[in-house]
């Protein structure tokens, strides 16, 4: 089967435009040769007469018309259209050529001049270095062959010695622009490669980043669900993966609802918060009886351990709330300050968690207490990241925590959906700088 060079549709409408912008190229040189050569006949410089000058022209736009047409009309350029096209363009160049330095009579070594201009052209990338040196020395062959032929059959002025001379020292002229387009094809072929290199493995990494992405939304609550309460959640990476953590977590007796921020955003960020997902998942399965400090203390020891192994300099600001029968709630940890508005009094009360962060420490046993708190029907809890309170609006002023108090405030007795949106509706008017993560929880 014959070899295609491009087999999709913008390779081969790009290998077309090479093969027509050549050949136009050409086409200029020659245009520019022959308004040279009637400056020269104007001056006295040549007995050429204007009727060879146009003719030749003439031929010379034809065969540019006919070659275009030729390439345009192919609707699948192949390896050897590509070869047939320019050795077919090759010969009928040379011959406009050969007609032309027998036509400049007394002034043949110009079109050496314009020969290499052509070249010049033609040498910018587009041909090897095989194809260079063979073009530069037809070029001289028909130079020599043409001038000795009108010199010495024809009686035209000149003398041949003198002019082969000339002729040699076109020679290596070409020969080194025959190189440096070697060269300069090389370095473009070898930017292509790292391009094309760089593209896979940015799509490779892009597949990766989206496996990442799927696994952990896969790992987050769906619908969460809080017996006696409702609950509504939100999460926004600042990156593809993201360090932000929440979870609810029904598990017996008790049910848990955890939110976290590791240092950081991407993947290194987001590879610490499955860890913490998965070790809290595990422990709370397994001793679902566990208190909140406790939790805390034994998955750090796991988390320390791994970050240290990952040699990332990441830690883990956490609070755990363990909700009991009832309306007692059980937390520890040390995180952004819970918020809770009150139906009662309809005031905000700004509950601060005394703890520690995780993966910071060996040993944070210590630093960890059990606290109580209580939520009674219609009161509303707002837990969220950093990153709510530190998005930015248009003019750098951040969303800061008193705005969020003041919509908890104001809105606090609607619904924990309701709440959710008109949070949501508010950050739109900001740009998020880090991961965005709120919970509200609204007791029934």
């Amino acid at each position: 089967m014959e070899e295609k060079i491009f087999q999709d549709k913008p390779r081969n409408k790009r290998r077309k435009k090479i093969i027509v912008r050549n050949n136009f190229y050409v086409f200029i040189c020659y245009v520019f040769s022959q308004i040279a050569t009637l400056i020269a006949k104007w001056l006295g410089f040549s007995t050429s007469s204007y009727f060879d000058i146009i003719l030749i022209l003439s031929f010379s736009l034809l065969s540019v018309i006919i070659f275009s047409a030729i390439t345009l009309l192919k609707k699948e350029i192949t390896k050897k259209f590509a070869y047939t096209i320019f050795f077919t363009q090759f010969c009928v160049w040379l011959l406009f050529y050969a007609f032309w330095v027998f036509f400049l009579g007394e002034i043949r070594s110009v079109a050496m001049y314009f020969a290499i201009l052509g070249l010049i052209f033609m040498f910018a990338g587009y041909i090897r270095i095989y194809q260079a040196l063979a073009i530069s020395l037809a070029t001289v062959v028909i130079q020599l062959i043409i001038s000795y032929v009108a010199i010495k059959h024809y009686n035209q002025k000149g003398n041949f010695i003198f002019e082969a001379f000339i002729i040699m020292c076109y020679l290596p002229c070409t020969v080194f622009i025959s190189y440096l387009s070697s060269q300069f094809r090389h370095q473009r072929d070898d930017l292509k490669l790292a391009k094309r290199m760089a593209e896979k493995v940015r799509d490779a990494l892009w597949g990766e980043m989206e496996l990442a992405k799927k696994i952990q939304t896969v790992l987050l609550p769906g619908e969460p669900t809080l017996p006696g309460y409702s609950i509504s959640a939100f999460m926004e990476p600042a990156a593809e993966i993201g360090g932000d953590y929440y979870d609810v977590i029904n598990a017996g007796e008790r049910n848990w609802v955890l939110i976290g921020d590791v240092t950081g955003h991407g993947v290194p960020a987001g590879l610490v918060m499955m860890m913490v997902q998965t070790a809290v998942r595990v422990m709370v399965t397994n001793h679902p009886l566990i208190s909140p400090a406790n939790l805390l203390k034994r998955i750090n020891r796991s988390i320390y351990a791994s970050i240290r192994q990952l040699k990332e300099d990441k830690h883990m600001t956490i609070i755990a709330l363990s909700f009991e029968p009832g309306n007692r709630i059980i937390y520890s940890g040390m995180h952004e300050d819970m918020l809770m508005f009150r139906s009662g009094s309809g005031s905000i009360e700004i509950i601060k968690p005394n703890g520690m962060w995780i993966g910071l420490k060996e040993e944070i046993g210590g630093m960890l207490v059990n606290t109580a708190m209580t939520m009674n029907p219609g009161d509303a809890l707002l837990l969220y990241t950093d990153g709510l309170i530190d998005a930015l609006d248009k003019s750098n002023t951040p969303f800061t925590k008193k705005k969020l108090i003041d919509l908890l405030k104001e809105n606090g007795g609607r619904s924990a959906d309701e709440i959710k949106k008109l949070i949501q509706d508010e950050l739109v008017k900001y740009r998020e700088i880090d991961d965005v993560t709120f919970l509200v929880i609204k007791k029934d």
